[in-house]
């Protein structure tokens, strides 16, 4: 049975370890954006039996000095968005601390997992790609394997929610329907409850480029709810899977959200992932 973490607790936007417990499985976090992703993927993951004890690190890129004696298998997820899917640097590759957690990690971890495939020419840049070799394994398997259903939409507004800077501001002014509303440093189970009484989260880019924000995605498709985002990366396709920015509406959001579940279940559900995972 899940014990979840009350993430009403003072410690939730705190920048300390927290811990979150699963069915044989923990997961480990530090920030309150890499929280609020555990939260989702202890809900991805409920209906999973694992053969044996794992500890998820989430965000391979936080130090997690004092929590790698863990007896469990130990899997570090790494969040971060190095490269577009054109190969153009983004704006958290440059970052020597950065990369010093990341060789940590790598050195620590049984399974090194990032969740984009683009990333891959961030390890042969910095000479990591031996270790990656033996230990990592790339792709967005964080879905659940089976089919969901988007909810009723009740209230006609998008949610928007993550760092601001000049780009995604300019971006929301311009956005001209349905109504936007903004955000700020809400997570977890509270965030949770704004996304329900939307009708879809809205995902831009912090930095221009075609690249997936995977636990934003993840977050709105856990609420079963729409997502309208700029271009992402494969293989997620604009008015397949999810709706543009320019001409949307929300009529074909049921369709939309049917056809991202049927692609997320049957291709990216953790299960596929756990199978190529060697305890």
């Amino acid at each position: 049975m899940f014990k979840f973490f009350n993430s009403d607790d003072r410690n939730f936007k705190k920048k300390i370890i927290s811990h979150f417990h699963g069915q044989n499985c923990e997961f480990l976090a530090d920030h309150p954006i890499l929280k609020t992703v555990s939260l989702d993927l202890l809900e991805s993951f409920r209906d999973i039996h694992f053969p044996k004890a794992i500890t998820f690190y989430v965000g391979a890129h936080r130090s997690f000095s004092g929590y790698w004696s863990k007896k469990n298998i130990r899997i570090a997820i790494q969040t971060e968005q190095f490269y577009d899917s054109s190969g153009r640097k983004l704006w958290s590759f440059d970052n020597g601390e950065v990369l010093q957690n990341i060789k940590i990690s790598l050195k620590n971890c049984d399974v090194f997992w990032d969740l984009s495939k683009d990333n891959a020419r961030f390890y042969e840049e910095n000479e990591l790609d031996t270790v990656i070799g033996g230990k990592g394994v790339f792709g967005p398997y964080v879905f659940k394997k089976n089919y969901e259903k988007m909810r009723k939409i009740i209230n006609p507004h998008l949610v928007f929610y993550g760092t601001p800077n000049d780009r995604r501001n300019e971006l929301i002014k311009e956005f001209k329907s349905p109504k936007v509303q903004v955000l700020k440093r809400i997570y977890g189970d509270r965030l949770n409850k704004m996304i329900d009484q939307s009708a879809g989260v809205l995902n831009l880019h912090f930095e221009e480029g075609t690249y997936t924000e995977l636990p934003r995605v993840l977050s709105a498709y856990n609420r079963r709810r729409v997502l309208v985002s700029e271009t992402l990366a494969a293989p997620f396709v604009s008015l397949e899977h999810y709706l543009p920015l320019d001409g949307i509406g929300l009529s074909n959001a049921d369709k939309i959200f049917n056809n991202f579940s049927a692609l997320v279940a049957d291709e990216y559900n953790f299960e596929i992932l756990l199978k190529e995972i060697s305890f």
